[in-house]
């Protein structure tokens, strides 16, 4: 484990270094699905390091379009990772907190990537912003990956959702697409540096979409969106 661990962390810079410049250069000749293969590579590449496999089931509910927003639980740094190797469909682009644009050459990779730049302290203002940037993702044919918990889980449960991520999807009037991942935490414990091989099981289910009907359009969209994820999750937890 401990080898493992350690060839884990001596490839991390130089994969991302190589695969970061390769995606940079082709998102701003816009050239997106190369880049989308450059963040596949990179991530497949270290998955392999770590002896870790991905197994994938609902492929047949990912949309034939982008313009998704997928939500998943998390678990592990392996979740962006994972989703990665499992969606190779889907443009996939992450939300990422305004402090990461403060770290030299990372920054310059998120930003030529159309990675959604989020500021929770902006208030409306920022929300303003946001649906700004996600029309603009979406007019580029690409999809956005959020993790609705807000951070990782450490009590190996699935954490309430927060409405954040599905103002989102409703200011954008985005379809949700539900994944479950399960296993990843096993492989890599959040506060835990070590690498243990393993299998992560990837759910993806029948997308959803906001019910205009509803009385509360986001809180109705986070109930259902969390009760798919959550019972699956348990579901996978009880089976072993």
């Amino acid at each position: 484990m401990l080898l493992r661990t350690a060839a884990f962390y001596l490839a991390l810079l130089p994969l991302t270094v190589y695969h970061g410049t390769v995606a940079t250069l082709s998102s701003m000749l816009g050239q997106h699905r190369v880049a989308d293969r450059a963040g596949q590579n990179w991530a497949t590449a270290l998955l392999r390091i770590g002896n870790i496999k991905v197994e994938v089931s609902g492929l047949e509910n990912v949309p034939k379009e982008n313009g998704v927003i997928l939500i998943a639980n998390h678990i592990s740094n392996l979740d962006s990772l994972v989703e990665f190797v499992a969606i190779k469909d889907l443009s996939i682009r992450y939300m990422a907190k305004k402090e990461l644009y403060r770290i030299p050459i990372f920054r310059t990779v998120i930003k030529s990537m159309n990675m959604v730049r989020v500021d929770r302290q902006a208030g409306a203002a920022g929300v303003a912003e946001l649906k700004k940037r996600l029309a603009n993702l979406f007019e580029n044919g690409l999809s956005l990956a959020v993790y609705p918990e807000g951070t990782r889980s450490r009590t190996g449960e699935v954490a309430p959702f927060k409405r954040g991520p599905f103002i989102t999807a409703h200011s954008g009037d985005a379809t949700v697409l539900p994944i479950t991942i399960f296993g990843a935490e096993k492989c890599w414990r959040p506060g835990d540096w070590k690498i243990k091989a393993g299998t992560v099981k990837v759910i993806i289910h029948p997308t959803l979409r906001i019910d205009h009907t509803a009385e509360d359009e986001i809180e109705d969209l986070r109930i259902r969106t969390q009760a798919v994820i959550e019972n699956s999750f348990n579901s996978l937890k009880l089976s072993g």
